[in-house]
C-alpha cells in the first residue's frame, strides 16, 4: 500500500501520493524518479485530483517530487482558483 501525506491548508486537505516512474523496457530496474498524484478537498467536496503532466520530467526522489507538488497546491489554493464560480453565459 502507497503511503499518502496529508497537509492542512486553508481550511482544505491536501493529498498526495508519489509513485515510481519506469521505463518499461526494463521493469526491474530501479525507478528513474517520481511524480506525485494530489487531491484536495475543501468541506466533504473533491475540488482537485491531478498528476503532473506526462511531459514533465519526474522527479529525482519522491521527497522532492511532494515537495514541488505540495508548493503548486498551496498557490493553486491561495488563488482561489478552485473555489471561484464559473461565469453564467
Amino acid at each position: 500500500m502507497l503511503d499518502v501525506l496529508l497537509e492542512k491548508w486553508n481550511g482544505c486537505t491536501i493529498g498526495l501520493m508519489t509513485v515510481p516512474v519506469r521505463q518499461f523496457e526494463v521493469w526491474e530496474s530501479e525507478p528513474d524518479g517520481y511524480l506525485a498524484i494530489v487531491r484536495i478537498d475543501c468541506n466533504g467536496e473533491v475540488l482537485a485530483d491531478w498528476h503532473v503532466p506526462r511531459s514533465a520530467a519526474p522527479r529525482i526522489s519522491a521527497a522532492e517530487a511532494q515537495r514541488e507538488s505540495l508548493e503548486y497546491a498551496i498557490r493553486v489554493l491561495g488563488s482561489d482558483m478552485l473555489t471561484q464560480k464559473e461565469p453564467n453565459g
